[in-house]
């Protein structure tokens, strides 16, 4: 009886030294996780902002959100505030798809994305396809035709907001678009610019508060022996610049309804040589700019136009800034905060970046050796989940950081 007395005894003390045991080691392990956790918040400011520029957006927003010490940090800003975006088109007959990448995280899922449905407000069964894209300020001009007219939607990346344009009545002709200035700006002009034959030449213009397109023909010999396409139009000290596919210059001036098409020299060896991929017009510091491919010899050329001797001259530097051109858009990194990508210009073709340095006036192919990571030359195509079947056809466009949309819009 004794012995049962002392075994009982005995694992009573043994259980209360485990359960003793047991409180230290959880002691323990709390205070050394409190001292982890406590490490973590202390981390000097400095520290935590350099972490946290070097997130992309979404991982950004995740850190910030951990704790008061890490949502306080501050830091220089981050490629994805101050470098242009990747916005790729995916269309159909009834809406259009767009989805926007950040810089250097290509490779990853799209940071946002939004379907815009043609089909809602227009009668597309009527309508040609594939429609006419292009962008400007932060919008997307889409325009179509049908045998008749031409209808005009102007869709914001920024607030989704949409600007109807009446329909303009121009027959079975091509038709090239272009804006003046923001689309929402009440100042902002609209034209549409249609060549009939070499001596019939068509601008419309429209403004906020008119009900319909004012049109006026322009009769007379352009001196042009090819009839062109207009590849590009630009709208600088209030006039409207076009470049056309045979490296003319037109310009219209509204305010004088004058309608003008000259021969400005590129300092070309012969304008038949131009790579048409490459060709592309353009404003920077209020000068005309234009790029090209010429073949004789074998270079991509950059030239600014000089308004006192009416003639091209080659561009010599771009300082600190970056231009990053595509088919459909021209985006100026003006900022250079991330501090990588100065003097360059960005040639998006064929969902391939090729990247060059402005020396001395000369352009260089640096694509291999320099540049931003994952921008050189990376051919990038990324996998995107259409829920439709087939698309057919798709645009890759540089566009400004969405910050810089979002404030540009709310001005």
């Amino acid at each position: 009886m004794n012995k049962r007395c002392r075994k009982g005894e005995e694992d009573e003390r043994n259980e209360i030294i485990n359960n003793n045991n047991t409180k230290k080691t959880k002691l323990l392990s709390n205070t050394a996780t409190e001292a982890r956790a406590a490490a973590w918040s202390e981390l000097s400011l400095d520290i935590l902002g350099e972490i946290k520029k070097r997130l992309y957006l979404l991982d950004h927003v995740r850190f910030s959100s951990v704790c008061k010490s890490w949502l306080a940090a501050q830091h220089a800003k981050r490629a994805c505030d101050v470098l242009p975006w990747l916005l790729l088109l995916d269309t159909n007959r009834r809406k259009v798809s767009y989805y926007m990448y950040q810089p250097l995280a290509f490779h990853s899922n799209p940071v946002f994305s939004h379907d815009f449905y043609i089909s809602r407000i227009l009668d597309v069964s009527f309508l040609r396809f594939p429609y006419y894209i292009t962008y400007h300020h932060g919008w997307l001009l889409i325009f179509a035709q049908n045998n008749t007219y031409s209808y005009f939607l102007v869709f914001s990346l920024a607030t989704n907001k949409v600007i109807q344009l009446p329909p303009l009545n121009c027959g079975d002709h091509k038709l090239f678009a272009a804006v003046s200035t923001n689309p929402s700006s009440p100042d902002c002009v609209f034209l549409a610019f249609r060549i009939l034959d070499h001596n019939k030449w068509h601008i419309s213009t429209f403004r906020h508060g008119d009900e319909h397109w004012t049109s006026t023909v322009f009769m007379g010999w352009f001196d042009i022996p090819d009839l062109p396409r207009v590849k590009d139009a630009v709208f600088i000290r209030g006039v409207f610049y076009f470049l056309f596919s045979n490296g003319r210059i037109g310009s219209y001036e509204d305010a004088a309804v004058d309608l003008k098409v000259r021969y400005y020299s590129h300092n070309m060896s012969n304008l038949q040589d131009i790579n048409r991929k490459f060709h592309k017009l353009f404003v920077l510091d209020q000068e005309l700019v234009v790029t090209y491919y010429d073949e004789n010899p074998h270079k991509l050329c950059i030239r600014r136009f000089d308004w006192s001797e009416k003639n091209w001259f080659p561009l010599k530097s771009l300082g600190d800034r970056s231009v990053f051109l595509s088919k459909h858009s021209v985006v100026v990194d003006a900022i250079n905060s991330y501090g990588v990508s100065a003097n360059k210009i960005y040639i998006l073709s064929d969902k391939n970046c090729s990247v060059y340095s402005l020396e001395n006036g000369e352009l260089l192919n640096c694509t291999s050796s320099s540049g931003l990571r994952n921008w050189l030359g990376v051919k990038y195509y990324p996998e995107l989940s259409i829920r439709e079947s087939v698309v057919v056809d798709k645009i890759c466009v540089w566009v400004e950081p969405p910050k810089l949309l979002v404030d540009s819009q709310a001005n």
